[in-house]
């Protein structure tokens, strides 16, 4: 199968000037807060650490695992798996034929992360050619089929015309941000729901600690975020007014006052930003062996996590246009190690 290419055509219509560096001004008038140069250089980097091995971060916590271990198989549990066994697997059923979405999914990882955990087959939509790609090879390392990829831009209308409806999962885990008007951008999450499906929606949280940091050094990433959203209120009112029902809202991780990495530069702040994350890496590993989910707080965690359940039968556009429920495609199938599908 051919991966999956559509057009492109922006829906959202406030639109906001500012920032510098790579925040195009181009896509600001459609309200977005980046472009594609972002993302692409942003997935650049991924593919170079696939080439070239991870960075030296992700090695410090392979000794930080190392030492959980050999204090008790309790602690030995990542924040990552205290999350899916006491918020995830709280809200979210186990079901292999579930259809589910991951919205900006490059590289790839949550897909896989999320049938691993659940069972569900991988979908995502990414509009950077480059971060498509990585997803691609992401889930053929895994054992899927990548034509599942599809290359469009999230707010094209035959994009949407194509999908509504048919997702039972719809992941959207650093996206909503990157807009002036996130509330329209949520709407546009929920029309991709299936009748009882659910939104897993995740933000960083860069309004902590961490903020005089990336104010001082960061500003052209600051720009490239709405800020405005990431306070528990704020962020919990994206969601009200839709077909959603609140299944969990909160702030999520332990430590994390930068939020942002900047380690793939060689300046001095990419320099800071990389003893910055090593800091997080000990400081959040000491948190949650000491705290374990109490340590989540709006000063210092990384992040604010929503799950929602979509009404059982929502009228969306697409079943008032077609008379009848959704029907649903079949997705990707396993493919045996080694393999090309």
């Amino acid at each position: 199968m051919q991966p999956h290419r559509t057009g492109s055509q922006g829906c959202i219509r406030s639109g906001r000037r500012g920032g510098a560096g790579l925040v195009s001004t181009e896509v600001n008038e459609t309200g977005r807060l980046v472009g594609r140069d972002f993302w692409d250089v942003r997935h650049g980097h991924h593919t170079r650490e696939q080439a070239h091995g991870k960075p030296p971060r992700l090695r410090i916590r392979r000794y930080l695992d190392l030492v959980r271990t050999r204090v008790g198989a309790q602690s030995s549990e990542t924040y990552s798996q205290y999350l899916a066994r006491k918020v995830f697997a709280a809200h979210l059923p186990v079901r292999e034929d579930w259809l589910c979405l991951e919205v900006g999914c490059a590289p790839g990882r949550n897909l896989v992360r999320f049938n691993r955990l659940f069972g569900y087959r991988p979908w995502g939509v990414e509009y950077s050619p480059a971060g498509a790609q990585n997803a691609r090879d992401t889930l053929v390392s895994s054992g899927f089929d990548p034509s599942t990829i599809i290359e469009a831009d999230f707010f094209d209308q035959k994009f949407h015309r194509d999908y509504a409806g048919r997702f039972n999962v719809v992941l959207s885990l650093g996206f909503i941000e990157h807009f002036d008007d996130p509330a329209c951008v949520v709407r546009e999450h929920v029309d991709l729901i299936a009748p009882g499906g659910f939104l897993v929606c995740a933000i960083p949280n860069l309004r902590g600690w961490g903020y005089p940091f990336l104010a001082l050094y960061a500003r052209d990433l600051l720009s490239a975020h709405n800020c405005e959203i990431m306070r528990l209120r704020p962020f919990q009112r994206l969601f009200e007014g839709t077909e959603l029902e609140e299944r969990f809202c909160g702030y999520v991780g332990t430590w994390g006052v930068f939020g942002m990495s900047l380690r793939h530069e060689r300046s001095f702040r990419g320099y800071l930003a990389c003893a910055i994350d090593r800091a997080n890496d000990l400081l959040s590993h000491a948190a949650f062996l000491f705290l374990r989910g109490r340590a989540a707080e709006s000063a210092w965690s990384p992040g604010l996590l929503y799950i929602g359940q979509r009404s059982a039968c929502p009228a969306t556009p697409a079943t008032r246009e077609r008379g009848a429920a959704p029907s649903f495609r079949r997705g990707p199938e396993r493919v045996p190690q080694g393999e090309t599908p």
